[in-house]
């Protein structure tokens, strides 16, 4: 489990003038982007971050994008495939990288 201070980071935002503001929010733990909406103009990406904390471990794998009320009550999910803000997963080929000699390779498969 990743450190809770450490688990988010927010990539960029869409802030309009008094509202809404959108922050596209990377999840370490659950390796997913969610967009997260709230009606207020909000400078900063911590009051996203304070509500996506409250909701993502309850929302499903495909959810895409939440929209939050001021109060922190979940307006509406999307699993609009249109709505994953995802660019791609990077694995850089293992001969790119410069690893220490005791970290062991495991491919996925065989997690």
């Amino acid at each position: 489990m990743i450190d809770a201070e450490d688990r988010f980071f927010a990539t960029s935002g869409a802030i309009y003038p008094g509202g809404p503001s959108t922050w596209y929010i990377v999840d370490w733990d659950q390796r997913r982007l969610v967009s997260v909406t709230m009606d207020e103009e909000l400078e900063s990406e911590d009051p996203a971050f304070e509500q996506l904390i409250k909701h993502i471990d309850g929302l499903a794998p495909n959810v895409y994008a939440i929209h939050v009320s001021s109060n922190g009550d979940l307006i509406s999910t999307s699993t609009d495939p249109k709505d994953d803000e995802t660019r791609c997963v990077y694995y850089p080929p293992l001969d790119t990288i410069q690893r220490p000699e005791e970290i062991k390779v495991v491919s996925r498969e065989k997690l």
